[in-house]
């Protein structure tokens, strides 16, 4: 009987564990973001704006302006395809792809007290590309930055600092934000499931959500 309770126990404890970061694809952004967040905006369908934006008819009217032309010719320019090269190798795919696997869940923005903060909130396509951009874009950054080279975590999640923003990766989200405390509430949300003190669950939130547009892809 001993022997029957250890192994379930086992069996519980390994498959659980692993479920840990699964959970985290099941939740929605005004359930993580804190509910004393003042200001809040959301990008649900980035894939259709960058769609419209890079396929606009206009867009080959200005590429053909010599203004354009000779943007194109300037130093700052040849970096940034520089860095949008090594971003696709690292990646392990072109760059419009990549941008549309990061955010294919959308891109969620809150403004909180503390510090005058922000929370930035992106869903990624799968655990598996999230965890590239973490373990290639990310690391890659903190090698780049001195103050950033020290190893931290937080409840087993790596935490990276970018320009003083702390980033991590939890399943398919990843969080960035300037206000510490907030954004270890959004972790522990994401680790243990949201609790009833969210955003979502505020009445000036609630009130202002019937007024969206159901075919929106951008609202705040």
């Amino acid at each position: 009987m001993k022997q029957l309770i250890l192994s379930l126990s086992l069996f519980a404890y390994l498959w659980i564990i692993p479920c840990r970061g699964a959970d985290a694809q099941e939740r929605t952004a005004v359930r993580l973001l804190p509910a004393d967040s003042i200001a809040y905006v959301e990008l649900s369908d980035p894939n259709a704006a960058l769609t419209v934006i890079l396929d606009h008819p206009l867009r080959s009217t200005i590429e053909s302006l010599e203004v354009f032309q000779q943007a194109t010719q300037s130093q700052p320019y040849r970096n940034f395809l520089t860095g949008r090269k090594t971003f696709e190798l690292l990646m392990g795919m072109e760059w419009r792809e990549a941008v549309e696997a990061l955010t294919q869940g959308g891109i969620y923005v809150a403004a909180v007290p503390e510090s005058q903060g922000v929370i930035l909130l992106v869903q990624g396509r799968d655990d598996e590309t999230m965890e590239t951009f973490r373990t290639k874009i990310l690391e890659l950054a903190r090698l780049s930055a001195p103050e950033s080279k020290r190893d931290r975590e937080y409840r087993g999640v790596p935490l990276y600092e970018v320009n003083k923003v702390g980033v991590g990766v939890v399943g398919r989200w990843l969080v960035a934000t300037n206000a510490p405390n907030a954004g270890r509430t959004v972790l522990d949300r994401l680790l243990d499931g949201p609790d009833e003190d969210s955003l979502a669950t505020t009445a000036p939130f609630q009130a202002a959500q019937k007024l969206r547009e159901s075919d929106a892809t951008a609202w705040g």
